[in-house]
């Protein structure tokens, strides 16, 4: 068994997010269409899975920022579409957070190309934030 049997890697490459909260109130040159770059690995099966991910993105203030997540879903498959939902939880490192997160998520696949939506809850520093991301199936 070679060593990325059963392992999916994909390229997260662009993403989207909305302030639900206004904490951290819009200026001028706001940012919601993230430049992100960064890599997830998935266990590529049907039902329990388990995957990371690291990614570096300018975050809403145009500010380089850094996310590690350790994500625990289920993973349903329909021929050449995947769905797969569940928690997520890491650190993000941002302009105005720096700390734990926790999130659910949600995510498609069709083929190789997917998009996760997840949200992330308001923590004490911190806005609530709604973020789509895209990604690009390596294997």
């Amino acid at each position: 068994m070679d060593l990325i049997s059963g392992i999916s890697v994909a390229l997260i490459a662009g993403s989207i997010s909305s302030h639900v909260t206004t904490e951290h109130e819009p200026l001028n040159g706001y940012n919601q269409n993230h430049k992100s770059i960064g890599f997830e690995v998935v266990q590529d099966k049907e039902g329990i899975t388990n995957g990371v991910q690291a990614f570096k993105f300018k975050d809403s203030f145009n500010k380089n920022s850094f996310s590690t997540l350790y994500s625990l879903g289920y993973t349903k498959r329909f021929k050449s579409l995947s769905v797969r939902s569940g928690g997520a939880i890491g650190y993000v490192d941002t302009s105005y957070y720096n700390g734990v997160v926790a999130m659910p998520f949600v995510g498609v696949m069709y083929k190789r190309v997917g998009a996760d939506l997840g949200f992330i809850p308001k923590v004490k520093g911190g806005d609530a934030v709604l973020s789509l991301q895209f990604k690009f199936k390596l294997n």
